[in-house]
This record gives structure tokens, sequence and C-alpha cells, in this order.
């Protein structure tokens, strides 16, 4: 019994670490998507429709059942909307409003609002080992997102940072629900991605016809490829799955991995400078979702 406890958090420390490496090269596909004439929302659309086509195939293959009940249709899809999908959008206007580094390192305070919520909830005890992690986690973001030269955000940029981090934070609160826990993977991540993906196309159509729409080239189909396969469909699936195993204060932690990995792509592959703090963000990231990650295996336990 013990063994397989151990086997099931390790599963789960691997799935969401994978999951943070994926959402980790959302820009770098969302860099050549937009230099191929889409804007924000078709992006926003096209990721998340292609992700719910992908989780439909993989329903079928498994022989799932679609049909879910009302209510809990209607509860999904509002997390589909308002947490899930939003959190993208929040980040990508932020982009537009203020530097990458900062807007990264606001977003992810997520993980210290899913546990102060936890703990106010009563859903968490709060140890010393969980505010270490959380400590050290922020710390190694703010060294790896320092910015440099003259830049600087406004308030449109510190706002929709800050509710980016909430917005992820409530999603990730609510995938720890027995309502979600209770839905196949598969047909979570579906509705999910599905409610999403309409939303936004509506916003898409709606501002093209307001605005018109610039062409997009047929160079935009391999990153908008990469950002459903990549970006979207398989990171939702790891998170939510390692999420259950985990629970959302600790698997949220281990996302810390999300923002390594897109400043180690922006330095290889987007020609971004990467300053001279980084190896030091980078030890001490790994050191907290490291020593997280092992009180969590000797514990045996679902949440810290």
């Amino acid at each position: 019994m013990a063994a397989s406890r151990s086997e099931t958090i390790l599963t789960g420390i691997i799935l969401t670490t994978l999951s943070a490496i994926g959402f980790g090269l959302l820009p770098f596909f969302t860099y050549h998507a937009k230099a191929s004439g889409m804007n924000t929302w078709d992006c926003l659309a096209g990721r998340y429709l292609g992700s719910s086509l992908m989780m439909l195939a993989i329903i079928k293959v498994k022989g799932h059942r679609l049909a879910i009940e009302r209510k809990t249709a209607i509860r999904v899809s509002a997390a589909g909307i308002f947490a899930f999908g939003m959190t993208s959008a929040f980040l990508l206007m932020g982009y537009t409003h203020a530097p990458t580094g900062k807007v990264t390192a606001i977003h992810f305070l997520y993980p210290a609002i899913v546990m102060l919520i936890s703990i106010a909830l009563g859903k968490e005890k709060l140890r010393m080992v969980s505010i270490f992690a959380t400590a050290a986690s922020l710390a190694g973001l703010m060294l790896i997102t320092l910015p440099s030269g003259t830049e600087r955000m406004d308030t449109l940029g510190f706002i929709f940072s800050a509710c980016s981090s909430v917005t992820f934070a409530i999603y990730a609160l609510s995938l720890d629900s027995h309502l979600m826990k209770a839905l196949d993977n598969s047909v979570l991540v579906f509705y999910l991605s599905l409610s999403s993906g309409f939303f936004f196309l509506l916003i898409a159509v709606l501002t093209a016809m307001l605005n018109g729409h610039p062409a997009i080239s047929a160079e935009a189909f391999m990153p908008m490829l990469g950002m459903v396969l990549v970006s979207s469909a398989m990171p939702a699936s790891f998170f939510s799955l390692g999420t259950r195993k985990l629970g959302a204060p600790v698997s949220s932690i281990l996302s810390m991995f999300e923002p390594v990995t897109a400043a180690v792509t922006g330095a290889l592959f987007l020609g971004e400078k990467m300053s001279s703090s980084f190896a030091l963000g980078l030890a001490l990231i790994i050191a907290a979702s490291t020593s997280i990650s092992l009180s969590k295996m000797h514990a045996g336990k679902s949440s810290l």
C-alpha cells in the first residue's frame, strides 16, 4: 500500500513538471503564430478549440462517456472560461503593457494564493516546508525574471498580471474539488477547452467585424499545432492529473518549472538575453520543488 501511494505521488510530480514545461513553451509558439498574422484572440480560440478536438479524439478512442450532468457542465464551463481560459488572456494582455519578466513573476504568485486560500478554508496546515518552498520559489522567480535597463510596468500591466495569478489559483483549486475529480480527466479537459475556445472565438469574430482581420499565412499552421499539442492539450491534461494526485498547493509549486522553461527557450530560440541571476534563480526553484516533493512523498499524503 505504501509503495503504491509513493508511486502515485511520484507520478503526480512527473506529470505536473512535464505540464509546466509544456506551458513554458507557449510564448515560443505564440511569438511565431503572431508573426504569421494571428492576433491574441485568434491564438486563444485556435489553441483551445484545437485542444478540444484532440481531447475528443482521445475520448472516442478510450470509449468514455461524453455526456455529463447539467450542474457539472455549468460548473466546468464557468471554470473553463473564467479561470482556465482567462488566465491565458490576462497573461497575453499583460505582455502588451509590461515587461514579460515582471508579468511572469507576478503571475507566479498564484501558488502562494492557492496555499493561503487552502489554509483559510482549513484544507491545509501551515508547515515550514510549505513556507520555505513558496518563499524560495518566488525568490527564484524574481531572480530569473529580474528586468534590466529602463523596463517598467504600467498600471494595466500590473492589473492583468495580478488577475492572471488569481484566475489560475482558482482554476488549480477547482481541479481539487470532488466534482472535478469525479470526471474522467480527458472529458474534463475537453469541456474546459471547448468552453474557453467558443468564448474566445466569439471575441475573435466580434473583433474582426469591428476592426477587420489581418491576413493569416500558412506559416501560422505549425506554431498553432505546437500551441495545441505541446502547450495546451498535453500540459492541461498532465496538470489536471497531477493536481488530482498531489493536491492544488503542491502542483502549483511544482509548476514553477514553467518560467524556467520559458526563460531558457527565449534565450536559446528568441534571442532574449539571460541575466546573470538566472543560475541562482533556477537553483532556488529546483531546490524548492525538490524539497516539497520529497516531503510529499515521505508524508504519503495528498497535501502538505
